[in-house]
């Protein structure tokens, strides 16, 4: 495995752990390193270990990371005492690993699709509302489902544009809005000398 890998993969094993104590913070780190993983491990290797190996396929290693980081969220969300959204929490993150599971068994990824990633909308929506406007959190089954179905429209937009037709950022930014990049990256088209 390149050490740039190697990196990536101990900070999003040892990052979820501040999700228990800093729920907000710790959750958008964890989406953070994961939405920026490939940059960081290209840089890594490419300018401080001056690795030019073969780097792992990292897209099934990335949706088991994903799993791993959004279990600590449903662990927090229990510790809320609200019975409702953290057992919609732990709803989400089912429906997710089976996404994940029956993507690694069959190598369709179509089922990311099926099974979208949801709780990785909700939770950091019910904790912000928890902490600075409990009054919003959604507090009935019919409130939750309101929020959940608003929130899952643009999320099977952006599942379907990852994991059906499998492009990237900047592909997808050129593809549906008139913005144009002419690198196959936003990372490459921001930064067209590394």
């Amino acid at each position: 495995m390149d050490p740039g890998s190697i990196i990536i993969l101990l900070i999003r094993l040892g990052l979820p752990f501040s999700i228990l104590r800093f729920n907000i913070m710790g959750f958008l780190a964890c989406m953070a390193i994961d939405g920026l993983h490939a940059p960081i491990v290209y840089g890594l290797n490419a300018y401080v270990f001056s690795y030019s190996g073969e780097v792992v396929e990292y897209q099934l290693f990335d949706k088991w990371l994903d799993i791993y980081f959004l279990a600590f969220a449903v662990r927090a969300s229990q510790k809320w005492g609200d019975e409702l959204n953290s057992r919609a929490m732990l709803w989400l993150w089912i429906v997710r690993l089976a996404g994940v599971i029956l993507s690694s068994i069959t190598g369709f990824r179509f089922f990311l699709f099926v099974f979208p990633n949801l709780l990785v909308n909700y939770f950091p929506l019910v904790a912000v509302l928890r902490r600075y406007r409990p009054g919003y959190v959604p507090h009935t089954p019919r409130q939750m489902l309101f929020v959940m179905a608003i929130l899952l429209v643009p999320k099977l937009m952006l599942e379907y544009v990852l994991h059906v037709e499998m492009l990237g950022l900047a592909e997808a930014l050129t593809k549906y809005t008139p913005l144009e990049f002419p690198a196959p990256t936003l990372w490459q088209s921001v930064f067209p000398c590394l």
